[in-house]
């Protein structure tokens, strides 16, 4: 009897330590998988893809972005309807949405900004462009750095200060330099004109 009772006193003691020590390697593997799959969504940066259905470039687009590692980690990809195809060029669902970014990025100074083709990509306030590029990464990382400004759904909500429009004022110090200089430019034309005068008597 009492050999039964000290096999029972070790197990009490032996259980609760191997169950302890089971549920603390649980928990290290749950805080490992939770570090890779807890992103927090609200930081992810979108990166909008205007296509046109059956646009071959706008899959290609798709296929490259979905490839980074940075893809669900740093970016989401929101992809909107510009036109509903690549055959009739019948403007799609998000046409207008697209029409309004791209005039918005053109007045902002982005050359390369319009719906004349697919697909049409926006990265934050960084990036528009209508062309296929394979070199996104960079401005996606950029974007994730600096926080999402999310033009599109600026515009999405009818707002129109969504983009900063470049300072095409001249500046009062640059006036004063032109000045300036026009004093001294008419002056030396004035001492010239004088000059050639006395030569010519």
């Amino acid at each position: 009897m009492k050999k039964v009772g000290i096999l029972l006193l070790c197990l009490m003691l032996i259980l609760p330590i191997s169950v302890n020590a089971a549920k603390s390697n649980s928990k290290d593997t749950t805080k490992e998988e939770e570090k890779e799959d807890n992103v927090d969504t609200s930081k992810l940066v979108k990166v909008y893809v205007f296509v046109a259905g059956g646009c071959g470039y706008c899959e290609q687009q798709l296929a490259y972005l979905e490839s980074l590692d940075s893809y669900n980690k740093k970016f989401t990809i929101v992809e909107k309807e510009l036109f509903v195809d690549n055959q009739t060029w019948a403007h799609g669902a998000d046409y207008e949405l697209g029409e309004t970014v791209a005039n918005g990025f053109n007045k902002a100074g982005f050359k390369n900004a319009n719906v004349s083709g697919t697909p049409f990509v926006v990265i934050s306030d960084l990036y528009a462009a209508t062309t296929y590029s394979g070199n996104l990464e960079s401005v996606i990382n950029e974007a994730y750095e600096a926080g999402d400004k999310d033009i599109v759904s600026c515009y999405a909500e009818g707002r129109t200060d969504c983009l900063p429009e470049p300072d095409t004022k001249i500046s009062r110090k640059a006036l004063i330099i032109a000045g300036v200089c026009s004093v001294v430019l008419a002056g030396a034309l004035i001492g010239a004109g004088i000059i050639i005068s006395k030569k010519q008597d």
